[in-house]
């Protein structure tokens, strides 16, 4: 009996049937294994969300793995420093530290940027996505997509949000220094 993982049966068949091939001086070669893992990466699901994730907590996590679970490919429209000035944010880390902080979370594949509002149909056919997800605050606000992808609003993870965040800190009644020491 053969101990043979399915990786090297197909790996071993490929080797064979190259070798019948060579002896029988024959054109078409059956595709190989990589090729055969290209077709099945046609199949992945891809997710997109949006946002400005400043002052990362463990609800934007929750986001970020929930929307993950929901498919195989996770895109993250990462809003610009210029565009938060246009929505009236203002971020306390810049786009760049946001974006690194991202890309190192397992959940996230590719980090795009977020300049516009009118970007995400153009997103979505760029990137062939399959699913759009957003925080429920947004509820109904993006239906329009629904022609291009399936749409998911996800309830928000109660009691946390950067606004909370930032609320908490200014209400700090210590003095708080440039790198962090407090009087």
């Amino acid at each position: 009996q053969s101990s043979h993982s399915a990786a090297e049966a197909e790996g071993i068949h490929f080797a064979a049937a190259v070798q019948q091939n060579q002896s029988d001086n024959q054109e078409a070669l059956p595709e190989p294994p990589e090729a055969m893992d290209h077709e099945r990466s046609i199949m992945i699901k891809r997710i997109i969300t949006y946002g400005t994730f400043d002052l990362l907590h463990h609800g934007h996590i929750n986001l970020l793995r929930r929307c993950r679970a929901l498919g195989d490919h996770l895109t993250v429209a990462l809003s610009t420093d210029e565009f938060n000035k246009l929505k009236g944010k203002s971020c306390f880390h810049p786009y760049d530290d946001r974006a690194s902080v991202l890309e190192a979370i397992r959940y996230v594949d590719r980090v795009i940027p977020e300049n516009t509002w009118e970007q995400k149909i153009n997103d979505i056919k760029s990137f062939d996505i399959d699913i759009f997800v957003i925080g429920d605050d947004w509820k109904g606000k993006f239906d329009f997509l629904i022609e291009h992808c399936q749409v998911i609003y996800l309830p928000r993870t109660p009691n946390i949000s950067t606004t909370y965040i930032k609320n908490k800190l200014s209400l700090q009644t210590t003095t708080t220094h440039e790198y962090g020491e407090t009087d």
